[in-house]
C-alpha cells in the first residue's frame, strides 16, 4: 500500500512592481475636516420618525453620528457627532452596533 503524498501548489508571489489598487473604503469630500474614510459597524432607523430622515450610524472610530436629513438627496445628507466631546470616546472606542426604542 502506498502512502499518499501531499501535492504542494505554491503560491504566487505578487511581483515587486505590481501597481496595487486600493478597492475601499474610498475617500469623502468634508467642508469640515477634508477627506475622510471610516466604517460603519452599526444603522439605526428611529422608528418615531416616519420620514425616515433621522438616522443614527455607529463606527469603528468615531462614536455615533445622527442626521436629520437622512432620506434626502446623497449629496445633501449630512450627520452630526454626538459623542465627540464625551471622554470615554476619544476617537479609540468603537461602537459595535445601536439600538433605538420607539417613543409613544
Amino acid at each position: 500500500m502506498q502512502t499518499p503524498t501531499a501535492q504542494v501548489n505554491p503560491i504566487p508571489l505578487s511581483s515587486v512592481s505590481t501597481v496595487w489598487q486600493a478597492v475601499g473604503p474610498a475617500q469623502v469630500a468634508s467642508s469640515a475636516f477634508g477627506s475622510i474614510t471610516g466604517r460603519v459597524t452599526g444603522i439605526a432607523i428611529d422608528p418615531s420618525d416616519a420620514t425616515g430622515n433621522t438616522v443614527y450610524i455607529a463606527t469603528t472610530g468615531g462614536g455615533v453620528w445622527k442626521s436629520v436629513n437622512a432620506a434626502g438627496a446623497t449629496a445633501s445628507v449630512s450627520f452630526t457627532p454626538l459623542t465627540d466631546a464625551l471622554p470615554v470616546f476619544n476617537g479609540a472606542t468603537a461602537i459595535a452596533s445601536l439600538s433605538m426604542v420607539a417613543r409613544a
